[in-house]
């Protein structure tokens, strides 16, 4: 079947080709633009399902819409899909397209379809967030000190943490077919993440716990965003980093 969009830039050539007036090229390029918003709403309606079917075979609860929206939605699907058909009609002529698609029913349908998918995107990421808490780790706000001779390790759970603190949201524009891969993908990389974390960080501050009172008291000073403050900085402290040629890795502050 003939897109939309595929409509409106027939339209728009032949209303050029045909030398009109610069009012019809300007409209025909509006016409576009909505047709392509028609094309777009219709497939993110599509994908949204899909993305929803997949969230729901991942044993994650989906609050269910008000009763009228997803009636509302197959009628303005139903309303866009049957203007596409009409549009491919091959007496319609370029007059009777533009008043169709610049008509309130097909406009309505439009905006109706885009606000579906909106609260369908918000939905879902609600259903996420909330499968999210009940995974992240407790520990993950804490923050990592770069403990010596475990620079791996801290990288790695460094990464894993802003991964994971992203959290996990859906927009309009991810319901496509590589929008509902990605997003399964994501999911499984946090978890993985998650597991990680759950595993390493206690060893970390296990090898943590094995440095000298004050060592560690700098690196947990260190490894947050205000840094360590210079009176942490002791002959002991530096004496320690030193041997692994660490001291110029620390942010150390005046304060």
């Amino acid at each position: 079947m003939t897109t939309l969009s595929e409509r409106a830039v027939a339209i728009h050539s032949s209303i050029v080709d045909a030398g009109r007036q610069q009012v019809s090229v300007k409209f025909s390029q509006q016409l576009t633009v909505v047709a392509a918003r028609s094309d777009e709403a219709i497939s993110q309606l599509h994908f949204a399902a899909e993305m929803e079917a997949a969230i729901r075979e991942a044993h994650i609860p989906v609050q269910s819409l008000d009763k009228k929206v997803p009636e509302l939605a197959k009628s303005a699907r139903r309303s866009l899909k049957s203007t596409a058909t009409r549009l491919e009609g091959p007496d319609l002529d370029e007059a009777a397209a533009i008043q169709l698609l610049n008509g309130a029913a097909f406009q309505e349908a439009l905006k109706t379809a885009e606000n579906v998918v909106a609260r369908l995107a918000n939905r879902l990421t609600q259903a996420l967030e909330s499968d999210r808490s009940t995974w992240i780790p407790a520990t993950l706000d804490d923050p990592v000190p770069d403990v010596p001779g475990r620079s791996l390790i801290v990288g790695n759970l460094g990464r894993r943490q802003e991964k994971l603190l992203r959290g996990l949201a859906v927009a309009p524009e991810d319901f496509t077919a590589e929008g509902v891969e990605r997003l399964l993908a994501r999911r499984a990389d946090m978890l993985e993440s998650a597991a990680y974390w759950e595993e390493e960080y206690p060893r970390l501050l296990a090898a943590l716990g094995n440095e000298l009172p004050e060592v560690q008291a700098f690196l947990r000073a260190a490894a947050t965003p205000e840094g360590a403050p210079l009176s942490l900085l002791t002959p002991e402290v530096r004496s320690r980093l030193e041997e692994d040629d660490l001291l110029a890795d620390f942010r150390i502050t005046k304060a």
